[in-house]
């Protein structure tokens, strides 16, 4: 028998059931690996094929033993579970799996497979580097920068990459592009890891200390991240990343500093009366923005004041969504939206933040 804090076994579960796959194309991957190597320690693992989970968890237990249960009827159960003592007793033989869990008051009986069914996970060997939990998950916001579009593999991932020594993020889905620096750092080879798997990462690092350390691996088209008892595993993303440096103006002929809050306000109130994929017009003048959109249900005119630095366009004009998103991941009150002209690639720098900057597009329209 083994038991546990069902509370901190329903976190572990729900974790590694983040890369448990809905429809799996073998039905063994629909199930969670459970090995209890000694007394203490159970580990729980999920896989697809292409990335892997194992979170290690405190147990009591009288024997050792590796099996494997679905995950999605066991994640239901232990997720709606009270605070307190849970037992998980099994019974098994080479061709099935029978276990019971109790607590409190409930008991349930679940059917499982036997672990040598379970396919061989992915390894890597030695330590390529060190980042500290905070900076990581700094670096990981970005992802939503990333495309969708699953015909532009590559582009659904972020870039690693080491540039002046310094440990670079970049993601970019053809029309924006969101690139932050965290430190000094020798790299052995740049990587793109899938942004689905990073947020992955990034819901792991919401369960540790900031000043938690993280150690990753990179070998043979994987890569993997250590911190406490989580351990992520996956493949890269192959094919050529877009040379995206060359795509930052060296220099600026018109920069405006604005308010995130006010700015995010104002396009989000000219939204209203927008369609999907809506476009809005910033026109600076006097210190002043006004931001502008019509279509047939109607028009919003907003203003928000403005610091003008240099000569920004009399217009330019954005996506909505794309503006917005970049605005949202600044982290502090100010930035500097800085522009050559309204065709050409405008960049938003943070004011506390040399090491972020977020690229967008403008779209050019008619009057």
């Amino acid at each position: 028998m083994i038991t546990f804090e069902s509370k901190e076994f329903a976190t572990a579960l729900k974790t590694v059931s983040k890369v448990v796959p809905n429809r799996p194309s073998h039905p063994i991957l629909g199930n969670i690996l459970i090995e209890v190597s000694d007394n203490e320690t159970c580990t729980l693992t999920g896989f697809d094929l292409s990335t892997s989970i194992r979170v290690k968890t405190t147990c009591i237990s009288d024997e050792k033993q590796t099996f494997t249960l679905p995950a999605q009827l066991l994640n239901s159960i232990c997720s709606k579970l009270p605070q307190g003592e849970l037992t998980l007793s099994t019974e098994i033989t080479e061709e099935s799996v029978k276990a019971t869990l109790k607590s409190g008051s409930g008991k349930y009986e679940l059917q499982g497979v036997p672990a040598a069914d379970y396919p061989p996970l992915p390894s890597i060997e030695g330590q390529t580097g060190e980042i500290k939990a905070d900076s990581l998950n700094k670096a990981l916001k970005i992802k939503s920068f990333a495309s969708t579009d699953e015909t532009k593999q590559v582009l659904t991932g972020v870039r690693m990459s080491e540039v002046d020594n310094q440990l670079e993020f970049a993601a970019t889905d053809g029309h924006r592009l969101s690139i932050v620096d965290i430190g000094e750092f020798n790299l052995p080879e740049n990587i793109t890891v899938p942004a689905k798997t990073l947020g992955t990462l990034s819901h792991i690092l919401s369960n540790v200390g900031k000043d938690d350390v993280v150690s990753f691996q990179i070998h043979d088209g994987m890569v993997s991240f250590q911190v406490n008892d989580y351990s992520l595993t996956t493949r890269v993303l192959q094919g050529d990343y877009p040379e995206y440096q060359k795509l930052i103006p060296e220099s600026f002929v018109g920069k405006v500093s604005v308010d995130c809050e006010e700015l995010a306000r104002a396009i989000n109130m000219a939204s209203l009366v927008g369609n999907k994929n809506d476009l809005v017009r910033l026109n600076f003048e006097d210190n002043h923005c006004k931001v502008t959109n019509e279509s047939e249900k109607g028009s919003v005119e907003e203003q928000t004041e403005i610091a003008i630095e240099d000569d920004p366009p009399e217009q330019i004009c954005f996506a909505a969504d794309y503006i917005n998103e970049a605005l949202k991941h600044i982290p502090s009150s100010s930035a500097k939206l800085c522009m050559n002209g309204n065709d050409q690639p405008a960049v938003l720098f943070p004011e506390s933040d040399d090491d972020l900057l977020h690229l967008v597009m403008p779209v050019k329209i008619r009057d």
